[in-house]
């Protein structure tokens, strides 16, 4: 490369392979790179120094380079309704103030030499001077590389599937976290659906614990979006009284400092009646969370049932499941966690106390505890069928659950799954592990294959 700057001061070098930072800084949507370079040849012009120059065998430059997804031109395109996105690096400006290019350090086995070197006392700074140099003639040439690190084909007509609209994205970004090898690095596809944008809430951002212990892919679905749509639509379904506008999701700050997302129920409302020698009563669910807990589903209920104008019976309890998958069969599961957490207590709030309407709110918390703990299990069994089946089957789901229903391979799940957002060069797509990891998380193994079919 050759390079002169507006003031003078210029810079020449033969490059060596570009590859990107093993164990950098690079996160989010920043990637570091380093450059080698070698024979390098540096000047500076000043009115006040006048001309110096200096010589440097070689040495390694660290930039930050930011990249972006664009539509791949329609004649790359693999199949009609399949839009294809390249990720390149970024010729325009992040944001103000953010350059295409940013100098991050350097490293070298060789000392610097000339006048230049003389000029400046320490090594750093004569890096830095040839690391900003070096920035500005990428900056201004960056358009002509025609690398491409990625590409994903988005299915741009999975919305025609009632079943998994909801999973189709409307907006992506990437994410990028450098791993102690260029094989051990993450690249994270970040995706809006349901016509959401980016906005400043979400952050360009993967973990390293985003591919699950023994994976080479991770799916995550986000604690929000679980709960909204893969929760939300079960419980009208089952709770005919209530609608999907009496819950919200909150995520508030636990004692730990972490934050907990839960569908928190907003409006009580009315249970099916239950009858008592030949008396009916009616129970109202005041309470019917749903929280994402550690590695598990958590479901809260509370019930209150007024007896006469003196007695109320309350019920509460607390259900925990987790989910797993049977890799060679396909079958996404469910097991309880411990013994449900129940509580129930009988208030009475007569002069005297009327014995026999206590006895009546002792009798009617059976009933109710099997309605609320009924609810409980077809929610979190209505997931289950929702994952394997899709959203679209959640009226049968919800109809036939019962805890000896046996679930249905997620095939559908992962076809769905590959069919919004699918890796060109995977052959199949095949679900090694699902759980509950703050979000919902699923380990995969697209069988990427290179261009001459091998992996």
């Amino acid at each position: 490369m050759s390079y002169r700057a507006g003031d003078g001061s210029g810079m020449t070098c033969d490059f060596g392979h570009w590859e990107i930072a093993s164990g950098g800084a690079s996160s989010g949507q920043e990637v570091e790179f380093v450059l080698p370079c070698r024979n390098i040849e540096l000047s500076s012009h000043s009115s006040l120094f006048g001309e110096n120059t200096g010589t440097w065998a070689d040495a390694r430059f660290y930039i930050y380079l930011y990249l972006e997804w664009i539509p791949a031109p329609e004649e790359t395109r693999n199949k009609p309704g399949i839009e294809t996105h390249h990720l390149v690096p970024r010729l325009t400006e992040l944001r103000p103030g953010i350059p295409i290019a940013t100098y991050v350090t350097y490293e070298s086995h060789s000392r610097p030499t000339g006048t230049l070197a003389t000029f400046f006392s320490k090594e750093d700074e004569f890096a830095g001077f040839a690391g900003e140099l070096l920035t500005s003639w990428v900056c201004e040439n960056l358009d002509k590389f025609a690398h491409i690190f990625a590409f994903v084909d988005l299915d741009i007509a999975l919305d025609k599937y009632a079943a998994w609209a909801w999973c189709k994205p409307t907006d992506t970004g990437y994410a990028y976290l450098a791993g102690n090898s260029p094989d051990t690095g993450l690249l994270g596809v970040l995706c809006m659906t349901g016509g959401r944008q980016t906005g400043a809430r979400q952050a360009y951002e993967i973990d390293q614990n985003i591919v699950p212990a023994g994976s080479i892919g991770g799916y995550l679905i986000s604690d929000e979006r679980f709960l909204l749509d893969m929760v939300l639509p079960v419980l009208p379904k089952k709770f005919t009284n209530a609608k999907t506008q009496d819950w919200s999701v909150t995520n508030p700050e636990t004692p730990g400092g972490r934050y907990t997302y839960t569908l928190t129920l907003k409006k009580p409302f009315e249970l099916d009646k239950v009858t008592h020698d030949g008396a009916k009563y009616q129970p109202v669910m005041t309470r019917f969370d749903v929280s994402m807990v550690g590695g598990h589903v958590q479901i809260t209920t509370a019930t209150r049932t007024p007896i006469d104008d003196y007695v109320t019976a309350y019920c509460d309890t607390v259900h925990k499941y987790e989910i797993g998958l049977d890799s060679s069969s396909q079958i996404i599961s469910w097991a309880q966690l411990d013994e449900p957490i129940v509580t129930y207590h009988v208030e009475d709030k007569t002069p005297q106390g009327l014995k026999l309407a206590v006895e009546i709110g002792g009798g009617i918390l059976t009933a109710v505890l099997i309605m609320s703990t009924g609810g409980a299990g077809i929610v979190i069994g209505a997931i289950v069928m929702g994952i394997a089946t899709g959203l679209a089957n959640i009226d049968t789901a919800v109809a036939a659950w019962s805890e000896n229903t046996s679930p249905d391979p997620c095939t559908a799940f992962a076809s769905n799954l590959q069919g919004a957002i699918r890796w060109p060069l995977g052959n199949t797509f095949h679900l090694e592990s699902a759980a509950i990891n703050g979000p919902l998380q699923l380990g995969f193994d697209p069988h990427l294959a290179s261009d001459d079919g091998k992996k």
